[in-house]
């Protein structure tokens, strides 16, 4: 019997998965744990698998190296002695994936001048943009980096 598999298409540009491919694995890197739980529900919701999730930037390169995510979210302050923009580094010199950050500051998105990034995502966030983003920066649209008043 034959069995045909139609992709569906999100917005025309990225598959949605269907039972016959692999979701999008995501490494969530945060340390409050309300917001980690927050982003694994509605990433798995929507039908991407989060791979891991770690509240420190300590290491954060050998579980990339582990679980090979597609993506990282990443906050920019981290307890510890690691930030993430440090470990956005660290990421960077093991594997070439994109990287979106999450802060409570816009101004942190300032510091990150050079690092290549694929997102950004302000706290408190909506749903809909954190979706949005993530799905831009899995198809490879990077996205401008933000404008910060002076």
């Amino acid at each position: 019997m034959l069995i045909g598999l139609f992709l569906r298409y999100a917005g025309g540009k990225k598959p949605v998965p269907g039972p016959t491919m692999e979701k999008p694995r995501i490494l969530i890197v945060e340390d409050e744990s309300s917001i980690t739980a927050l982003l694994q529900t509605v990433l798995t919701t929507h039908g991407y698998c989060v791979c891991g999730a770690i509240a420190t930037g300590e290491g954060v390169a050998d579980v990339v190296r582990a679980t090979h995510p597609d993506l990282v979210l990443m906050e920019v302050i981290l307890d510890g002695r690691i930030n993430g923009i440090m470990a956005a580094e660290d990421i960077q010199r093991v594997a070439s994936i994109p990287i979106v950050f999450v802060s409570d500051f816009p101004d942190h998105f300032a510091k990150m001048q050079g690092l290549q990034q694929s997102g950004y995502i302000t706290k408190p966030f909506k749903l809909k943009e954190l979706l949005r983003v993530v799905g831009k920066a899995l198809a490879g649209d990077n996205l401008p980096a933000p404008h910060l008043d002076s």
